[in-house]
């Protein structure tokens, strides 16, 4: 199912005309016994931005269906692990252009431009120590998203990427 999904985002943007390239890293504490987890809930982490509060919303969502397609359960009482999403989103100077570029001229440099790099970062965190005990990340250029529907793909796409080796063994 994760991978139909992921292939059905890919063919998506492919009609769109471009493919989003996401990097997704992840992180994990020895000491958590994960083969022992069996449910989760959410912990609540302030927005500092509202504009990403939907984002979040709908990142929920996937990480919701993610975690149940493994087999775990969304509960409040005594949940194995409490699961936190942050949202960033930053400028980042974009990639130099051809220094050889006419459009230039030979001794004019170009001006300086920005993208903006959207990072997603999931963690579990274990409820007694109140510590990160795995955080897996993904960042994106989101200049290269257009449609809500494309966004809405990504943010499948990279929340199963995300959970692809969750819970790590």
């Amino acid at each position: 199912m994760g991978r139909a999904l992921a292939i059905a985002a890919l063919v998506c943007w492919a009609l769109l005309g471009c493919t989003p390239v996401y990097r997704v890293h992840q992180q994990r504490t020895p000491e958590f016994d994960f083969a022992r987890a069996q449910s989760y809930e959410w912990l609540v982490v302030e927005s500092a931005d509202a504009d990403t509060a939907g984002i979040a919303r709908r990142v929920e969502q996937a990480v919701d269906s993610g975690l149940e397609r493994k087999g775990l359960a969304r509960t409040s009482a005594a949940p194995s692990f409490l699961v936190a999403v942050r949202l960033r989103v930053r400028q980042r100077p974009a990639e130099a252009p051809d220094p050889y570029q006419a459009a230039y001229g030979p001794y004019t440099a170009p001006p300086e431009q920005f993208n903006q790099e959207g990072t997603l970062v999931v963690e579990i965190v274990a409820p007694d120590e109140n510590q990160v005990v795995w955080r897996g990340s993904a960042s994106v250029d989101l200049s290269e998203i257009g449609a809500s529907q494309a966004a809405d793909l990504l943010i499948d796409a990279v929340v199963v990427e995300l959970l692809n080796n969750f819970p790590p063994t």
